[in-house]
């Protein structure tokens, strides 16, 4: 298996594979995510800064067709997705977490608002938080499946139930405590198999990079039907706090070619 970015931590976890009892097991999922998130260290993002993040999404299959994918975080919940093809806006969102919840129309080149249930669905495929953030809030369900041989390597598994999505293992690495594989199951809670959902046989975070005193995921890819799909390039940095993304009636989309 591919090292990640390694890290001089001490082994805080020590867990049976076999274990049984139904408490222990949330716990020591608790513990794992837990660990994982302190990693990651989002929530102490500087008041003073703005999170800016800029994707390159391209794919193995189709050479040339290139996405582009750019988002803004400025503390306490200012939010701003764009998604672009070529140069036309696709899909925008932008959101302050308490009054405003607004989507882009790409065929008038309004925003328009919308509701803030919307609005938070839709923005968890863009969260650079990850799918696990806020999980408790979501109703997620999430268990420790013991410990699991990758390709040699002894790493911790989590199994998630998430009642929106298919089920999913979530794979950390043992030492440096990192999620780096994500499998997906043809399961689904009962009362949503009408749900539309694409199924992602799994999903690879390659590469963590440090900014700041926080951790990024510099590198995804994603599989289905065996075939490498997509591969996502970030790249994260921190621009001094900048509220003029999020007037939205007033930044210009053009800003962004």
């Amino acid at each position: 298996m591919k090292r990640l970015l390694l890290l001089a931590l001490p082994a805080l976890l020590s867990f049976a594979s076999h274990a049984q009892d139904h408490l222990y097991r949330v716990d020591s999922a608790k513990m794992v995510l837990d660990r994982y998130h302190a990693l990651l260290n989002y929530d102490i993002i500087s008041n003073d800064s703005t999170l800016y993040i800029e994707s390159i999404i391209v794919s193995p299959q189709v050479p040339g067709d290139t996405t582009r994918m750019r988002r803004w975080f400025t503390m306490p919940n200012y939010y701003r997705t764009e998604v672009w093809h070529n140069d036309t806006l696709q899909e925008a969102y932008f959101g302050d977490g308490y009054l405003h919840f607004r989507q882009y129309n790409k065929a008038t080149g309004l925003w328009n608002d919308m509701p803030p249930d919307n609005y938070y669905d839709a923005l968890e495929s863009y969260d650079f938080h990850g799918p696990l953030h806020n999980w408790q809030s979501r109703g997620v369900e999430i268990t420790f499946a013991g410990t699991w041989d990758f390709n040699g390597n002894e790493v911790y598994r989590l199994h998630v139930k998430d009642p929106m999505r298919y089920y999913r293992y979530y794979l950390f690495e043992k030492e440096s405590g990192l999620l780096f594989y994500i499998d997906e199951t043809d399961e689904m809670a009962e009362d949503h198999k009408a749900i539309d959902s694409v199924r992602v046989l799994w999903r690879a975070y390659n590469e963590y990079i440090p900014l700041g005193k926080q951790l990024y995921i510099s590198t995804e890819s994603y599989m289905q039907e065996n075939k490498i799909l997509t591969i996502i390039y970030h790249r994260p940095r921190y621009l001094k706090r900048d509220m003029a993304p999020y007037y939205v009636d007033r930044y210009k989309e053009k800003n962004a070619q």
